[in-house]
């Protein structure tokens, strides 16, 4: 994956934490994970209703 330069966490005492912008893309790929689940649940639906025919 290139690199793109855009910081994700911030360093502090207590440990890390999400940059605003982490945290905008945390949110983007939490979305694209459910909807890559969806795609293979449909998939394997519509699967099941080819066998089933």
């Amino acid at each position: 994956m290139a690199e793109t330069g855009i910081a994700l966490f911030r360093r502090s005492a207590s440990g890390l934490e999400l940059t605003c912008d982490g945290a905008l893309l945390a949110a983007k790929a939490e979305q694209v994970l459910a909807a890559a689940s969806d795609f293979h649940r449909t998939a394997q639906s519509l699967t099941a209703r080819v066998r089933a025919s």
